[in-house]
């Protein structure tokens, strides 16, 4: 290394160490300075690890359960009641007789009554499903056996019950109605009593981690019937489906299955549309929309948090130029050059931007792996996030100190040694 070069080193080094002695010695200051460039660069690491692991998690949702789902869902049609009767579980058979290649047709019906087992009762939400339910958002682990098609023929009184698994740091979820029941036995192979109609219980699942958005499942669901037997010996022969899944098992074909679905359940209602239909690919892109806007609004608080502490660093630059300006002028009168004056004011500056950057890049993973933890939803910041957030605090650092640093290495040696 030249001399030029030693002595460059050693200049920075001693501005640097000047730098870190001025900050050391406005703490307070120093500390509301760096903590703004903190809160911005963590707004901006929590934004882009949520908004990168909410694509993840809808694109893993949308292959869980399945690429080219559909929803059929029924609609009021008061004043053609003499012409359809809605739809109905023989809507969800003819689908699946007239598209075999569809990879899912699950239609399900709802019921809400009492279950009791020995001294225990619950009010419990009951769905009447098809052995083709396991094919939609299956996040359970099976003890026993499902629902078969011989039990839907035959209208079996079988049920299988649904476990909830809570984690420690799901603290919003309540106590579920089936708990105390598992707590003291175990039903499986027992009998149990649904609105009063005895059920034999076949199966247990165990549902697996949940998330705010595991599914697109609608109802918290506690008992899982033969749709046919819901509809003939708990809910009086109740015709109308809650809804009906159909999967084309590809998303680029979904839309068109949506179309001739809605053709031919027309056509079955005699014209009228007494249904409506939906794919997971508006639904997504409804919710993709609604977290570009959320990415919006946090980034725009981000360049208000950076902005701020950008204000903060210059403002302690100014200050501490006017307190050393008799400093300055000693220094410049045994040869310090502009350069090295400027220099000094720019490290101290960095210093204190890239410590709010580090801290912030800290804070911002933090958060992450506790959104990991508490939503079960992939949150984390690329490295190339983090490494350009902490190239933007200290960039703020630079562009916020210039202004002062040059300032100060433009006094005059002579007013500034005169200055009181």
């Amino acid at each position: 290394m030249s001399k030029r070069g030693a002595a460059r080193t050693i200049g920075l080094y001693q501005g640097l160490r000047i730098g870190i002695v001025q900050i050391r010695a406005h703490k307070l200051q120093s500390f509301l300075t760096l903590f703004g460039v903190a809160v911005g660069i963590t707004s901006v690491l929590v934004m882009t690890g949520i908004m990168a692991g909410f694509k993840e998690h809808m694109e893993s949702g949308i292959r869980r359960s399945g690429p080219g789902r559909i929803f059929v869902w029924p609609r009021d049609s008061i004043s053609n009641q003499s012409l359809s009767a809605g739809l109905s579980y023989e809507d969800a058979v003819a689908l699946r007789r007239s598209f075999p290649d569809v990879k899912t047709v699950s239609p399900s019906v709802n019921g809400y009554d009492d279950i009791h087992y020995r001294d225990l009762s619950a009010r419990v939400m009951i769905r009447g499903i098809t052995p083709e339910w396991t094919k939609v958002d299956w996040n359970y682990t099976l003890k026993g056996r499902f629902i078969s098609e011989e039990d839907v023929r035959t209208y079996a009184k079988v049920c299988v019950l649904i476990k909830k698994r809570k984690t420690a740091m799901e603290f919003w979820r309540q106590q579920d109605a089936l708990d105390p029941i598992f707590k003291r036995f175990d039903p499986l192979g027992k009998t149990v009593r649904l609105a009063g109609v005895a059920f034999r219980v076949v199966g247990i699942i165990e549902e697996g981690p949940r998330d705010f958005m595991m599914n697109f499942e609608m109802g918290t669901k506690n008992v899982l019937v033969p749709i046919t037997a819901l509809q003939h010996r708990i809910t009086g022969n109740q015709k109308t489906l809650f809804l009906v899944d159909v999967d084309s098992g590809d998303v680029k074909t979904a839309a068109a299955l949506g179309a001739r679905v809605r053709a031919f359940l027309k056509r079955r209602h005699r014209g009228v549309e007494d249904f409506k239909i939906e794919d997971v690919a508006t639904k997504m892109g409804a919710a993709m929309k609604n977290t570009a806007l959320f990415g919006t609004v946090m980034g725009f608080i981000a360049a208000i948090s950076l902005f701020a502490g950008g204000v903060g660093i210059m403002n302690i630059t100014l200050a501490s130029v006017h307190a050393r300006i008799k400093e300055i002028g000693i220094r410049k009168s045994v040869g310090a050059r502009e350069r090295d004056i400027q220099s000094q004011f720019l490290l101290e500056a960095i210093a204190l931007s890239a410590t709010g950057g580090l801290l912030g890049v800290l804070a911002g993973c933090g958060v992450c792996v506790l959104v990991q933890v508490v939503a079960h939803m992939p949150a984390f910041p690329s490295a190339g996030s983090i490494a350009t957030s902490l190239l933007v605090s200290v960039g703020v650092g630079i562009l916020s100190a210039w202004y002062p640093a040059r300032q100060a290495s433009r006094l005059d040696p002579i007013e500034a040694l005169r200055y009181e």
